[in-house]
């Protein structure tokens, strides 16, 4: 199955787009990430779409005049089948885990490795 995820493009990297700072993402083209170990340790692995009209409505949505902001087709390993308790992305940008009780949309996927193949 393909996934796809949004990444932020600073200078020539790409970065996970919503989780900043020591919990940050650095992604490659054709190597296989995971996330952070303390991330792993809360139960919290790598997050992508499960379609590409998913993803596209999503950067359009909010991103749309964002050219640092693209989307990628992955290959991913592991993907988890219980999602753990939505984050407070913006507790989680001042490095503090709060775990929520609202829920992850539908086209919300977790793995533990993604690969970035190809961009969008």
């Amino acid at each position: 199955m393909k996934y796809y995820k949004l990444v932020k493009v600073i200078g020539e990297r790409y970065y996970s787009l919503l989780i900043t700072g020591k919990y940050r993402v650095e992604y490659r083209v054709g190597s296989f990430v995971s996330a952070s170990a303390e991330m792993k340790s809360e139960g919290y692995h790598l997050f992508l779409f499960n379609s590409i009209e998913h993803a596209t409505h999503i950067k359009n949505k909010y991103y749309e005049h964002s050219f640092d902001v693209i989307v990628f087709e992955c290959i991913v390993d592991d993907v988890v089948s219980v999602l753990p308790k939505k984050l407070d992305f913006e507790a989680l940008r001042e490095e503090e885990f709060v775990k929520t009780d609202s829920k992850w949309p539908t086209y919300t996927v977790m793995a533990e490795q993604v690969k970035l193949i190809k961009e969008f």
